[in-house]
């Protein structure tokens, strides 16, 4: 077999198991209050005088406010001096920025913005597309807020978390669009693509093949299989992990898998590629929310089944097809997988290692693709 090179990736172990990046459009864990903004009058002459007062979502007045005319720190008296349309938005720390709030001067006349999307409900993970016009016509340079999670420009939006949300647009010189709301589904289980971890269902979103490797001394080192004895027998034996994901969830199964070689081999030998005897099964693992959920030995296994319909091809630069089965005695665990798998991956183990473990997300960056030269 040609050499087997390693280089860091952001394997998808990292993005699902270990930590899952949110889009700029979901809520931190810190709760702002709702902040709004009010005016004494919201049409005056040139020259006219505006009090500007904030209140919280209960309706009581927030004191040690600032206030913004089109985006410019302002006292709460402003006298407006020339024509045309602004946008008031207050500010404090531990509230939301409120929503901007028009005030016409001199006459000015303002058109109000409408906002849509080509869909109001959708599953995470969908794109939508949103609209904003004028009296029929296409505006540009609008921002849009997704209440409660800031505001964005542009003109899509990818969920990524269920839940009910509301949207509105805004622009310089336009009375605010009136809000939608848009549903948030979860993700489709199909029949062919999930698991079940204590009686709770996940659909499936990915699956890779992992190879425990020794430890690289850099990024030109070449990769080797780690090699296990086996305590009864004495046999050698090479470990690999088949894992299924949720990537939203950050939960998964993984499945360690040994096999047996010969004492001298030095070059990996796939479970595909092996004979089915010297395949066994080593442990279980469920994932939860990045936590280990459960752990489990061979034994508890009650039916196991791996058909490699894409046999590992040193010409191929990712791997083909399986059908996936797997359950446990006590119903803990259920998976039925039947899709393909990303590979292969190392993950490296530290030296004199003697007892096996799952060491994919041992850190950011254990989970290593590898390649053919």
């Amino acid at each position: 077999m040609k050499k087997l090179l390693f280089y860091f990736s952001l394997a998808l172990l990292t993005i699902s198991i270990v930590g899952c990046s949110k889009d700029d459009n979901t809520p931190s864990d810190f709760v702002l209050k709702d902040l709004f903004v009010e005016a004494s009058d919201i049409a005056v002459d040139e020259g006219g005088l505006v009090t500007f007062k904030a209140y919280d979502g209960d309706r009581k007045e927030v004191s040690g406010v600032d206030f913004y005319v089109d985006n410019v720190k302002a006292a709460q008296e402003y006298k407006f001096e020339k024509r045309g349309v602004y946008n008031i938005i207050a500010k404090k720390a531990g509230y939301k920025n409120s929503a901007p709030l028009a005030i016409l001067v001199g006459g000015a006349i303002a058109e109000k913005l409408t906002l849509e999307a080509d869909s109001y409900e959708v599953r995470v993970g969908d794109k939508v597309m949103f609209t904003v016009t004028a009296d029929g016509r296409a505006v540009s340079n609008y921002f849009i807020e997704n209440k409660g999670y800031g505001l964005f420009s542009g003109n899509s939006w990818n969920p990524s978390e269920v839940g009910t949300y509301t949207f509105y647009a805004f622009k310089e010189g336009f009375f605010n669009s009136e809000a939608i709301t848009i549903k948030v589904n979860p993700k489709e289980i199909k029949e062919n693509q999930y698991f079940v971890i204590k009686d709770k269902k996940y659909g499936i979103d990915a699956s890779q093949l992992s190879v425990q490797i020794h430890e690289l001394k850099d990024e030109n080192d070449e990769a080797r299989p780690y090699m296990y004895t086996d305590d009864k027998t004495g046999k050698k034996y090479q470990v690999y992990e088949l894992l299924v994901m949720n990537i939203d969830d950050r939960s998964g199964i993984v499945y360690l898998m040994g096999v047996y070689v010969s004492a001298d081999e030095t070059k990996f030998v796939f479970p595909e590629q092996a004979d089915k005897a010297n395949v066994f099964p080593i442990s279980i693992i469920g994932m939860v929310q990045g936590k280990e959920e459960l752990k489990a030995d061979a034994n508890a296994i009650d039916k196991m089944s791996i058909e490699w319909l894409g046999a590992y091809d040193d010409n191929n630069k990712e791997q083909g097809p399986i059908n996936y089965y797997l359950s446990l005695k006590d119903k803990s665990i259920d998976l039925k997988y039947e899709g393909t798998y990303d590979g292969i991956y190392g993950s490296e183990v530290k030296e004199k290692t003697t007892k096996v473990s799952r060491v994919s997300s041992s850190k950011v960056e254990g989970s290593s693709k590898l390649r053919l030269k």
